[in-house]
């Protein structure tokens, strides 16, 4: 009989193994992806799936929350950037790269099971995390000021979302979509005649 160090230490592989496999299996399907094919991707059976996680929304949010704490850890490390605007630009970047790498995946925040997820805590960790490089380049005047975090996640976010006309071209379109975008993010690049009409988007209640 194998020591209970050892089980623990085959239990966290495979608990492993299983995070891994679900997140290319969804990112590739999406949310209506079948345990079976995470459980083929994984190695594992599908009943070493069920354990690890009961569910499908248990397994899709561990996989979330833990893409999130490392596009976290890298907007962190772009604010440690002496320039601000380099700060941003790196903060961002890092977040569409995620997004564009993962988009299955954080398709299913948009989804009808988002409401099974704990959707605002992903979104005011991402905004937390970029609203002090934000306002660090607006004080720096390198930033429109009426720019808000919401507004630069969403940003992100939709720059990553090829439409369907051209998803079959270059998935890394989303770096000139991006810098397009940047560029017209900066101070004295918009028409101070025509300020913002909407407020920035909250997060729902």
């Amino acid at each position: 009989m194998r020591a209970e160090g050892q089980l623990r230490a085959d239990a966290e592989r495979n608990r492993g193994r299983v995070l891994l496999a679900a997140a290319k299996v969804l990112a590739e399907q999406g949310v209506d992806a079948p345990v079976e094919a995470i459980a083929r991707e994984a190695g594992v059976g599908v009943g070493t799936v069920y354990r690890r996680f009961p569910t499908k929304r248990e397994l899709v949010e561990a996989i979330l929350l833990e893409r999130v704490d490392t596009v976290v850890a890298r907007i962190e490390a772009a604010a440690s950037e002496e320039d601000a605007w380099d700060a941003l630009e790196l903060a961002l970047t890092a977040l569409a790269e995620t997004l564009a790498a993962e988009r299955g995946l954080f398709d299913i925040i948009f989804s009808d099971e988002s409401a099974e997820l704990p959707v605002n805590r992903i979104r005011l960790r991402l905004i937390g995390a970029v609203d002090p490089i934000r306002a660090r380049a607006a004080e720096s005047g390198e930033l429109r000021p009426d720019v808000a975090a919401t507004d630069l996640v969403a940003v992100a976010a939709m720059v990553t979302r090829r439409p369907r006309g051209v998803r079959g071209l270059d998935p890394g379109l989303w770096a000139r979509w991006l810098r397009i975008v940047l560029d017209g993010l900066r101070s004295g690049a918009h028409n101070s005649k025509l300020p913002l009409e909407s407020p920035p988007t909250d997060l729902p209640d």
